[in-house]
């Protein structure tokens, strides 16, 4: 589904940033949002904003299917991660909490980061130990991109996974 959204000629760095976006939000992510909703549907009771005999369930399900860029979507479970925040930030803002939505590039700039950090502890052998191989990242991102790790944008981040990748593949195979 993914393969057919590009045409020649588009990076891997970009179909990574929408690969990323297109995964469904993990069980965790899913057991925060339920907490977050259940806290928003007691706060809008409270206000009298909520029908009278309306459960819980079936009033998630109505917010999310108004709030949904994909109006099919019913279940948490469905969620991608490109509108996880989003969708919690409004969550927040019905239950009387500060909401945290950020847009969206900036989401996948964050999610980019994430991923790269956790390569980093994946190769972190491979490089020496996390410290070193932080360094080591550090060093590529400088010298790719001209900045540093906490402020690479997602394509840049993905370049910098890539790149981390294919360096400790040869690494391995000379050892």
């Amino acid at each position: 589904m993914i393969n057919r959204q590009f045409k020649r000629g588009v990076s891997p760095e970009a179909r990574a940033v929408v690969a990323q976006g297109e995964t469904i939000i993990t069980a965790k992510q899913v057991r925060a949002l339920v907490i977050t909703a259940k806290k928003a549907y007691e706060h809008q009771g409270s206000l009298g904003l909520i029908g009278p005999g309306e459960t819980f369930d079936a009033w998630r399900k109505t917010v999310l299917i108004d709030i949904s860029p994909y109006p099919t979507i019913c279940s948490f479970r469905l969620i991608k991660q490109r509108d996880y925040r989003r969708i919690n930030g409004h969550f927040r803002a019905l239950g009387g909490l500060k909401a945290d939505a950020s847009p969206e590039t900036n989401d996948e700039a964050r999610r980019a980061r994430w991923r790269l950090n956790r390569e980093l502890e994946d190769l972190a052998d491979v490089f020496g130990g996390k410290a070193e191989a932080e360094r080591y990242a550090a060093a590529i991102a400088w010298d790719q991109c001209k900045r540093p790790l906490d402020q690479l944008e997602a394509e840049e981040a993905w370049r910098i996974i890539f790149t981390l990748r294919k360096r400790a593949k040869a690494k391995k195979k000379v050892w």
